[in-house]
């Protein structure tokens, strides 16, 4: 049966000429392959917007990354957040009508270990811990040196409700973010002057290995405020790493600490 005589203007996009479809001087054949060749073409646009769609995505995931801080970085708390963080494994021990601040230093299958300050802790066998979430117990004097001003307390797991002792959260003690430490490095200083972790006071580093007579140590040296009661508060990077304890401070807000490697000597050595 005769087509009839009918023109159609299609884009030829191969050739750029119109396609007349002429009734019978047209050979069935020659219209399939050209709707063919237009389905094919048809096909490819419609990948090349689905590749487009693609690159459009990649270039604002690029745009992203270039604008936030890579995932699971320290860096990526608020300034709130990370006090928040740093406020958690922070202690207030107490002996006597005396007190001093101090850190969860390890919490393992062995139990508890708080590290703080000898100048205020000897001479004592056992403290009154005070910990961040409200909780209070007492803690055994199982390291004390007068050298280094440096006091373990230890509290066995057998002593502690099992989920309190597992919730309890420590310092991250990190070597490589206190030998990167640089002149004017911000540091920040949480302690329990006069409630559990609540005192905390912002300055900057300025110097390692500092000699203080007072203490007749090396110490290092921070332009920070500390107060009584604050000997034995962690200091802490803006990364949160913990670098050291507060061992005193002065009235120009001059603050000297107990270096991080001594700290970890000691620690190695109640291992042992």
């Amino acid at each position: 049966m005769p087509f009839g005589r009918k023109t159609i203007d299609l884009p030829d996009l191969f050739s750029g000429r119109s396609l007349e479809l002429v009734g019978n001087d047209v050979p069935r054949k020659m219209i399939i392959h050209d709707i063919t060749r237009l389905i094919v073409l048809l096909t490819y646009v419609y990948k090349g917007m689905r590749v487009l769609k693609f690159i459009k995505l990649y270039v604002i995931m690029l745009l992203c990354l270039s604008v936030f801080p890579a995932c699971g970085t320290k860096s990526a708390f608020s300034e709130e957040e990370l006090i928040n963080v740093l406020q958690k494994p922070t202690v207030m021990i107490t002996v006597g009508s005396s007190h001093a601040s101090g850190v969860i230093i390890r919490n393992d299958d062995n139990g508890i270990v708080l590290a703080s300050v000898t100048h205020l802790l000897n001479g004592y066998e056992q403290g009154i811990i005070r910990f961040a979430d409200g909780h209070a117990g007492f803690a055994d004097v199982a390291y004390c040196d007068e050298k280094s001003d440096i006091t373990l307390l230890t509290i066995k797991r057998s002593d502690m409700d099992a989920e309190f002792a597992d919730s309890l959260a420590t310092v991250v003690c990190d070597e490589a973010a206190y030998d990167a430490l640089a002149t004017d490095d911000t540091v920040y200083v949480v302690g329990s002057a006069v409630d559990v972790a609540a005192n905390v006071t912002k300055g900057t580093f300025k110097e390692k290995d500092y000699y203080v007579p007072e203490f007749d140590q090396y110490l290092l040296y921070l332009y920070c405020d500390s107060f009584p009661g604050m000997s034995g508060a962690g200091v802490y990077t803006t990364e949160g790493a913990f670098i050291g304890l507060v061992a005193g401070g002065s009235d120009n807000s001059e603050t000297v600490v107990i270096e991080l490697p001594d700290i970890l000597k000691a620690l190695d050595s109640l291992k042992r």
